[in-house]
């Protein structure tokens, strides 16, 4: 892994614009926003903002995904992990989130 892989700016970017998209997509209404590093692992945190007391879950997304979507790549893998993510948080905090 180079110097300059991790972390990056442009990973951070597009990362909370897919993951948003797609919870949109998926008709649950929160706003994302970065958690931190997890710089062991080369991974970025996610969370979701102001979620009114509930408990906070945490999507953790490794920066080779973010590095596929700037190169063009698919969004099938994040969008697996999204998924996982709005599922959990609808279940554990009995929401009225569309599933």
């Amino acid at each position: 892994m180079s110097q300059n892989s991790f972390p990056r700016k442009e990973h951070v970017e597009i990362l909370i614009q897919r993951i948003s998209s797609r919870l949109r997509s998926l008709d649950v209404p929160l706003e994302i926003v970065e958690s931190g590093e997890d710089r062991f692992h080369c991974r970025y945190r996610f969370n979701a903002k102001d979620c009114a007391g509930l408990q906070p879950e945490e999507l953790m997304i490794h920066f080779q995904i973010a590095e596929r979507l700037l190169a063009g790549g698919a969004d099938q893998e994040l969008n697996r992990l999204v998924d996982s993510f709005a599922r959990k948080l609808i279940r554990t905090q009995g929401s009225n989130f569309v599933e």
